[in-house]
């Protein structure tokens, strides 16, 4: 039974339960500017659950300099990263670097500790992170990133700020993936294949 209505689900929700590709552009990074810059994604749709964050071609010296924070357009934010390495308020963070491009993802690695594993000459891979922010003594705390799930339609904006000097960066763009809430239309239409498999099934 329940492989049939999984089955009556997917046929009739269709291509529009898949998550759907956001994208963005990207820019400099002010140095030194606690307020930092706004990058903005128009989602045309309403959001169900985001899939991931990933930033493009994220290059930066010193990692420890940064805040990174996401914020859905019902305006529900969540932060990708926060002063990575730094153990204080007043800290300046870990010194690594970045360079590639950085998918946030429940489940990921742990971003603090790649970060650790080098020094100033050190570049942190790309690839798959755990989004974190700092807990009440400043140590590393994960972030899942269904903090961003259910939003209205409209414009997401990534903010990144530079919090001491020195250390420059940019990146080339941002995505968000994420499945768009299905439409009245298809729910109705998902209602109706669910009732002709239970008719059928009592049939038989």
């Amino acid at each position: 039974m329940k492989k049939l209505l999984l089955v009556a689900l997917a046929t009739a929700f269709g291509s529009s339960v898949f998550a759907n590709l956001y994208s963005g552009p990207g820019g400099g990074i002010p140095d030194s500017t606690p307020a930092g810059a706004n990058f903005l994604i128009n989602v045309p749709d309403a959001i169900g659950a985001v899939s991931f964050i990933r930033l493009n071609g994220l290059t930066h010296t010193w990692i420890g300099d940064l805040v990174v924070t996401v914020t859905n357009a019902s305006g529900n934010s969540i932060q990708l990263f926060q002063r990575v390495g730094s153990t204080t308020s007043t800290g300046l963070g870990d010194s690594s670097n970045l360079g590639g491009d950085y998918r946030f993802i429940d489940g990921g690695a742990n971003l603090w500790a790649a970060a650790a594993a080098g020094d100033t000459s050190f570049v942190i891979p790309g690839g798959d992170y755990q989004a974190s922010s700092r807990d009440a003594l400043f140590a590393y705390l994960p972030v899942s990133i269904s903090g961003l799930n259910n939003s209205v339609a409209g414009n997401w904006t990534l903010n990144i700020s530079d919090n001491a000097g020195g250390d420059t960066g940019a990146f080339n763009s941002w995505d968000i993936e994420a499945a768009p809430v299905p439409e009245p239309a298809t729910m109705a239409a998902l209602g109706m294949g669910a009732l002709a498999l239970l008719r059928r099934r009592k049939k038989a």
